[in-house]
């Protein structure tokens, strides 16, 4: 990779045109932005070649490992919701929630069972959509947010959950997010942090790191960047969790084996997460993580200013 790269290269979330080669993975190269230290895919791949990626039959298959997961199996950020979901009602009433890439409807379960009664959600794979119906009850668009063609200054909540690291183009997406919130409208993000713990002492190695399925990491200043950018007043930028299921799987990798004939044992992701042992784990973890920036979840809350 050059080391002198084109100054027309800009970072795709605080636009500074100040980067450099970070490393490759899978035949795509990443940059860093020197000014707000995101991690971005360059070239980005287009629309075109993202919606082929999804689409395959391989990716395809990889979307059903996600259908048993109900609410249950994300108990670890339940905190986080229910705190999106106080201030939600607090700042723009109790109106309609809408969930981009709402996978099986795990957080529009949640929030109907908190009360909230008008749910909405966007989900791309038909199959995904039809599940996620049956488990939340909820209207659900087999579509894009790009093209679903939803109301404007209608949401009082947005919710992009582990959504936004797939973006090709973060702005247009936050700038619809903008235009469908209503005044005083909060928006929720989820994303891997580029500098949590995984990102930070495994690098290239994490199982995060898997292009062109993953193509941007938000720092905090990146997060806090594009959402200025695209009109929002950044309410509160913190980081929780470890992904603890991607540092078992890297140490049973690395780790000598005894009986080479016997394949490394499987977690279970919805096991790990509902038992009470992990639960207390996280619960001390995310204590210390919130503190130092270190999470692995970077977490985002937003308003639409009321004017």
């Amino acid at each position: 990779m050059n080391n002198k790269l084109n100054e027309s290269i800009h970072c795709p979330l605080c636009r500074n045109s100040s980067i450099k080669p970070a490393f490759g993975k899978f035949n795509y190269s990443f940059l860093e932005c020197q000014s707000c230290s995101s991690l971005f895919v360059y070239p980005i791949p287009s629309s075109s070649e993202l919606e082929a990626f999804y689409t395959s039959p391989d990716v395809q298959k990889l979307s059903q490992v996600c259908w048993n997961e109900t609410a249950e199996s994300h108990r670890h950020v339940w905190g986080v919701w229910q705190e999106a979901l106080n201030l939600i009602e607090k700042l723009a009433g109790k109106g309609v929630l809408l969930d981009v890439g709402c996978g099986t409807g795990q957080f529009l379960q949640f929030a109907r069972r908190k009360g909230w009664q008008r749910l909405e959600g966007i989900e791309l794979v038909p199959e995904i959509a039809e599940r996620a119906r049956s488990l939340s009850d909820a209207k659900i668009y087999t579509s894009t947010l790009l093209k679903a063609d939803l109301p404007s200054h209608y949401y009082s909540g947005i919710v992009l959950w582990d959504i936004v690291e797939h973006l090709n183009d973060v702005e247009s997406i936050l700038q619809e997010v903008y235009r469908l919130l209503k005044p005083g409208g909060i928006l929720l993000i989820g994303t891997v942090n580029r500098h949590g713990l995984s990102l930070r002492y495994l690098g290239v190695n994490a199982l995060t790191v898997n292009p062109p399925e993953h193509i941007l990491f938000f720092s905090a200043r990146g997060m806090k960047s594009i959402l200025e950018l695209t009109g929002f007043r950044v309410y509160k930028l913190s980081s929780f969790s470890i992904y603890l299921l991607e540092w078992i799987t890297i140490l049973s990798e690395i780790l000598p084996k005894q009986k080479k004939e016997k394949s490394p044992a499987k977690v279970n992701k919805a096991s790990l997460t509902d038992s009470s042992v992990f639960l207390i784990i996280m619960k001390i973890a995310n204590a210390i993580l919130s503190l130092t920036n270190l999470g692995d979840e970077l977490v985002a809350i937003a308003q639409k200013p009321e004017n």
